[in-house]
């Protein structure tokens, strides 16, 4: 299990670029966006750590009006399966029910195939929008769920 879940600080961005990185190769997160992210929305960016070691992340940032957009939520395949993810969701979800803030909404995207995050999401209370096709790019289609955080 997690030993900790806590606040992103920029010690922590070299790992979670090799999270990025060793998940997703030239298409991951480059540190300049998580060094922005906890900039600009550090409220939103928390890590998941065993042994001194991340293994997860989630990143949220503010959208249009009210809504908060979940940008990222991953799990090293080696912590997979663990509730991390799970974790991770709850801790940002508490963050928006205990602290002051404006909204209102939480959405995302999540691809229609990845059926394990869809299945999380749902049970935290997720309900499905639409699918929207080629929204990261072409044949990249998204499921659009939202969370209603008043």
């Amino acid at each position: 299990m997690v030993s900790n879940i806590r606040s992103a600080t920029a010690a922590d961005i070299d790992q979670l670029v090799a999270l990025e990185f060793g998940t997703y190769a030239d298409e991951g997160y480059p540190a300049p966006l998580f060094y922005q992210a906890l900039a600009q929305w550090s409220p939103w960016l928390f890590i998941a750590e065993r042994d001194n070691a991340v293994v997860g992340y989630v990143l949220a940032a503010p959208g249009s009006g009210s809504s908060l957009w979940i940008m990222s939520l991953l799990v090293a395949n080696s912590a997979r399966g663990e509730g991390i993810g799970r974790q991770l969701m709850q801790t940002l979800l508490a963050q928006v029910h205990t602290q002051p803030n404006p909204f209102s909404k939480i959405a995302l995207t999540v691809s229609p195939n990845n059926f394990g995050a869809i299945h999380l999401y749902r049970q935290l209370g997720f309900k499905d929008i639409e699918q929207i096709d080629n929204f990261m790019g072409p044949n990249q289609h998204r499921l659009l769920m939202h969370y209603n955080a008043c």
